[in-house]
């Protein structure tokens, strides 16, 4: 193996290596060939010489060498483990770790780690494909160890690798950024693999919540732009230069997305069919798209689904995607966040079909921020920020809750107060628009029409840029809040609920004569949703 290496690194491309391997017809070189073909994706030429192999030999130790590289390099569909077709391709292959454990080389072209080596790389793929994680980190950790014992710098950093992937693949985020940023320090942008431990480092800090840790790792290579671009999808900012790589296969389409939900906010909230079509236009990029995803992906996937459903009004639909998310890995923490905001916007829509009770959603968010602060690279303003802009309501609740989340106190900013004048954002709003922002949030049809210049110039103001696309600040109404509170029924958020309702006020006040008979119902129908949990 070092001397391949050796020939590597002067020069001879892999497929003269190979070549020169089955001139010598014997099995191990055979072997050592087919691993080269399929490197290049020769595989007529790796199967071929595969079969040679297994048949110009009668010492153990080489057949179960063979056969390793066979089910290794075949990704499970190996023609020679056919011993016992009625034992689990696993269990056969445990079976021949522990024959090679106790064979000699004596008489074998292949040394004994070497062959254990691959055998353990087979048990390795196998227990990817199982979605055995577990044990797939288990065997790469023996691999690094008998690779290092062995002294094989190729095979030393192949099976960190494919430690690297398992721990991903577990959800151990913090353990797989650990492992980069080490393997990192050690690269050079020269190094072949640079790149890709580059662009995993950001999914992992993006997977534990820390989106500037992300971005800047991938604004550090200009090779890495999708990435960047899905950073930034992610915490809601756009630029006209990130569409061009949304059409990128694997995670471009998750920016797209994230872009289209993104446009809904660009429209007027009263204009809710407008908004309802971009919807269902982000929707279509879901099911397009979603087969791409692996295991690890599927919560994120699924909350995707589920924002789309939920600006479409389709609260059964999201009830049921959200019901849907059995296993979350702990260290999963944006996707369990994001959800966790989906469950608590449920709970606080008096339309929906409540998924869980609001104090539920509020403890679930609670354990999430407390694990991301206790995690090493976790990131709880990161996570913060991704939720106050994806469930601006949820943010606004976990800020004024009995036992607020420290990193989202901000989102108080989106509460519409109405007192002697209507404010948010610091701004003053204008009585009528502050009441259309309330009835609307009750389900009463809009009077934007009824607003003159003078208002609907001020309302404006809630118009702002993010990057290239503006949007609609979110304004949260407090009766809705208050409500929330209410339905917990404990004697803290019962007397938050009124302290909230007494500081940011429920209705707004100074409304014109002529719109009694509306103000009147809007108060008969927040007054009976308080006394449903009075």
């Amino acid at each position: 193996m070092a001397w391949e290496e050796k020939l590597i690194r002067d020069g001879f491309s892999l497929e003269t290596i190979a070549d020169y391997y089955v001139s010598l017809d014997r099995t191990v070189p055979l072997t050592r060939a087919a691993i080269l073909f399929n490197r290049l994706h020769l595989e007529e030429r790796r199967d071929a010489v595969l079969s040679r192999a297994n048949s110009a030999t009668t010492v153990r130790l080489e057949q179960l060498y063979v056969s390793a590289v066979s089910y290794s390099t075949r990704r499970g569909r190996s023609m020679l483990l056919s011993d016992n077709s009625d034992m689990p391709y696993g269990d056969l292959l445990q079976q021949f770790l522990s024959e090679v454990r106790t064979l000699q080389d004596t008489g074998s072209e292949v040394s004994r780690p070497e062959a254990e080596y691959r055998v353990l790389e087979a048990l390795h793929y196998d227990s990817i494909a199982s979605g055995d994680n577990a044990r797939a980190i288990v065997v790469a950790k023996e691999m690094i160890l008998l690779a290092t014992l062995a002294r094989v710098p190729d095979m030393i950093e192949r099976a960190r690798r494919y430690y690297r992937s398992a721990i991903a693949q577990a959800g151990r985020y913090h353990e797989d950024l650990t492992e980069r940023l080490r393997v990192l320090q050690g690269m050079t942008p020269a190094n072949k693999e640079y790149i890709r431990e580059k662009s995993g480092l950001v999914i992992a800090q993006l997977n534990v919540g820390d989106l500037e840790g992300a971005l800047t790792t991938a604004q550090e290579e200009p090779v890495l732009p999708l990435h960047g671009a899905v950073v930034q999808a992610v915490k809601g900012h756009f630029h006209t230069s990130d569409t061009d790589h949304f059409s990128q296969k694997i995670i471009g389409w998750i920016a797209l997305c994230l872009w289209h939900l993104a446009k809904i906010e660009s429209v007027p909230p009263w204009r809710v069919a407008e908004r309802r079509a971009l919807a269902t236009a982000a929707l279509e990029v879901v099911r397009e798209q979603h087969w791409r995803t692996g295991p690890t992906d599927r919560p994120f996937v699924l909350w995707l689904e589920a924002k789309c459903r939920l600006e479409a009004g389709e609260y059964g639909l999201v009830r049921h995607l959200t019901n849907e998310v059995a296993n979350i890995e702990d260290e999963d923490l944006l996707s369990r966040t994001l959800l966790a905001g989906m469950r608590l916007d449920l709970a606080l829509t008096d339309e929906a079909f409540q998924t869980q009770t609001v104090i539920r959603s509020e403890d679930e968010l609670r354990r999430v921020f407390d694990y991301a602060r206790e995690l090493r690279h976790g990131s709880a303003p990161g996570l913060a920020e991704v939720l106050k802009r994806w469930h601006p309501r949820s943010s606004a609740y976990m800020a004024l809750c009995p036992v607020p989340i420290p990193e989202l106190l901000s989102a108080t900013e989106t509460v519409l107060r109405c007192h002697k004048s209507a404010e948010v954002y610091g701004q003053v709003l204008p009585p009528l628009v502050a009441l259309d922002e309330v009835l609307r949030a009750f389900g009463f049809p809009a009077i934007q029409a009824q607003l003159g210049s003078n208002a609907r110039y001020q309302r404006r103001r809630l118009l702002v840029r993010n990057g290239d696309m503006e949007y609609w600040r979110p304004v949260i109404v407090a009766p809705q809040l208050v409500i929330g509170l209410l339905s917990v029924k404990s004697p803290e958020h019962q007397n938050t609920a009124e302290r909230l309702g007494i500081e940011y006020g429920l209705i707004p006040t100074n409304i014109p004569k002529r719109l009694d008979t509306v103000v009147g119902n809007l108060v008969k129908s927040i007054q009976q949703k308080m006394e449903r949990f009075g």
